[in-house]
């Protein structure tokens, strides 16, 4: 099944290698704000991070270590390359929602905080 509300890219962990180190599902609508969901490959979980993730998305340095995929490469990458599978499509909407709504523009609280 093909989503055409997310866009999906993929984070290599060099130019020219194959190892994915990171996933983003982002939307970016023509009115509004970037939103996206991204691998946090320090906190090894799925965050709701918008300007961490327009950082990474909008770099020309990270041109040669990216590459756009659609949803059924991301799910295989995913479950290949990272200790985890990528959230459905409602998960990734509800996380957006609830990141948008408490303001975690750069990830949620670490636990503890």
């Amino acid at each position: 099944m093909t989503d055409p509300t997310f866009a999906y890219q993929a984070f290599l962990e060099s130019k020219g290698s194959n190892k994915v180190t990171s996933l983003i599902a982002y939307q970016a609508p023509a009115q509004g704000p970037l939103q996206a969901v991204m691998w946090h490959a320090g906190r090894k979980e799925w965050i709701y991070a918008p300007a961490m993730a327009a950082g990474l998305l909008f770099d020309d340095a990270y041109l040669d270590e990216t590459m756009q995929v659609d949803r059924l490469t991301a799910e295989a990458l995913a479950t290949e390359h990272l200790p985890s599978r990528l959230p459905t499509v409602e998960t990734l909407q509800e996380m957006i929602n609830e990141g948008a709504r408490m303001g975690w523009d750069y990830g949620p609280p670490t636990r503890g905080q």
